[in-house]
């Protein structure tokens, strides 16, 4: 009986919002997750979205992302993960960016983050000017570029922390 009220307080909780999820999510017991290692191998991981076999959107070891979205927690991990993956790649192209000054490391991680290795790469004089410590160039290599047009405020505000 008291699993039986336990599950129904988990499904339940899974309808919360966050503040109610967490508050929910106090009172129930500890559960180990390795126990329900037969459903990981029933939904099988998938790194990329796929649609399952009701259609839904779904992610990982079957979370349908479609109806369920992600929570915040999950959003800041996958946030910092691709923080991490921006800072990884730019130092292949920068080997002292932890050197490098506060404001240009932040911008260029953001711009790696938005565009990619491949056409953040290919922003040569940017680059360059950018290793030579000529924030003046890297300013109007950026202006001059699409990117700055099409990014709209983000590049504004990325221009400014080069000042």
């Amino acid at each position: 009986m008291k699993l039986l009220r336990w599950l129904k307080m988990w499904f339940d909780s899974l309808r919360c919002n966050a503040a109610e999820k967490k508050n929910i999510q106090m009172k129930l017991p500890e559960i180990n997750i390795e126990d329900f290692n037969i459903t990981r191998e029933n939904e099988g991981y998938s790194a990329k979205l796929y649609k399952c076999t009701a259609g839904k959107l779904t992610i990982g070891w079957g979370h349908n992302i479609e109806d369920k979205g992600i929570s915040i927690d999950e959003a800041e991990l996958m946030f910092k993960n691709d923080i991490y993956d921006a800072i990884h790649d730019l130092a292949k192209i920068f080997p002292d960016i932890y050197k490098m000054e506060k404001n240009v490391r932040i911008v260029l991680v953001d711009m790696m983050f938005n565009l990619g290795y491949n056409k953040f790469s290919g922003f040569k004089k940017f680059i360059e000017a950018i290793k030579n410590g000529d924030k003046e160039t890297a300013k109007k290599e950026m202006v001059d570029s699409a990117y700055y047009k099409q990014v709209g405020k983000r590049g504004q505000k990325l221009l400014e922390l080069l000042n």
